[in-house]
């Protein structure tokens, strides 16, 4: 897999094996049958599993390092970014509807429910503002 990243700080540094771990991680999702949770928990669409891993290659380009990734028993992934304050958590459902929480010195300080994917993607670059204290530019 090939991964083409652009920062907004040239400081940042990256290794693929860094980049690839919460991405290798959802992608082992696929392998989860009925029942994986202790009898309960639903196998993972390839929808689910896709908008999953399109969240944690967004968080990735905007320069969240630390992400990770948790089944939901319903068959939703939460994909999640952290800065030193600021944790964003994603639920990406298979019907390519979102769920977003933002949360800065453990308060909640935002939350929308039942998003769609451009809604989900302005969320983000204002999470980028918030964690960053810096404008988002896009190139």
């Amino acid at each position: 897999m090939t991964i083409n990243l652009t920062f907004l700080d040239p400081k940042l540094t990256i290794t693929a094996s860094n980049i690839s771990l919460t991405e290798r991680k959802i992608t082992r999702f696929s392998r989860f049958t009925d029942g994986w949770s202790y009898g309960r928990g639903e196998a993972f669409s390839g929808q689910a599993i896709e908008n999953a891993l399109i969240i944690a290659r967004k968080f990735n380009s905007y320069g969240f390092l630390e992400t990770n990734a948790l089944p939901g028993e319903s068959g939703e992934i939460m994909i999640t970014a952290y800065t030193k304050e600021c944790c964003c958590e994603i639920i990406a459902y298979a019907n390519m509807q979102y769920d977003f929480i933002l949360e800065k010195n453990d308060n909640e300080i935002e939350r929308k429910e039942t998003i769609d994917f451009e809604t989900l993607v302005e969320l983000i670059l204002n999470f980028k503002v918030i964690a960053t204290c810096r404008p988002v530019h896009l190139y």
